[in-house]
């Protein structure tokens, strides 16, 4: 039962076009999730992974309260709690051409209330 995580922040990971501010506040966002949740992954809020089958059939979509790149920090905990190993691999993550990001203050804001929300509840 695995989860496999394109990283951001393994040695040989590359990251093309983000701003020194986008890097900064992604690596704190990591940072903090991992003193708080403690799964022992790097990137917590990237979505390049697959699952397995039974990582899959072990999450309850219904729990998941989070909205944003933050719900990705809650699924892998509620899988962490119930045994879920977690594999990271060096990744080259390259910038959107188009489209907008949602990262803004808020979104900052909400996932840091939301990574102390999953601690309480999950205890």
């Amino acid at each position: 039962d695995t989860v496999a995580i394109g990283s951001r922040y393994v040695k040989g990971s590359k990251i093309i076009n983000w701003s020194l501010r986008r890097i900064f506040f992604s690596k704190l966002a990591n940072l903090y999730a991992g003193l708080v949740l403690k799964i022992g992954i790097k990137d917590y809020t990237n979505g390049f992974r697959v699952y397995s089958r039974e990582a899959i059939e072990k999450l309850e979509f219904d729990k998941i309260k989070s909205t944003g790149y933050i719900a990705l920090s809650e699924i892998a905990y509620q899988l962490f709690k119930q045994g879920i190993k977690f594999t990271e691999n060096k990744s080259i993550f390259i910038n959107r051409q188009k489209g907008n990001s949602s990262f803004s203050l808020r979104e900052i804001k909400e996932s840091f209330l939301a990574v102390l929300r999953m601690k309480k509840e999950n205890k």
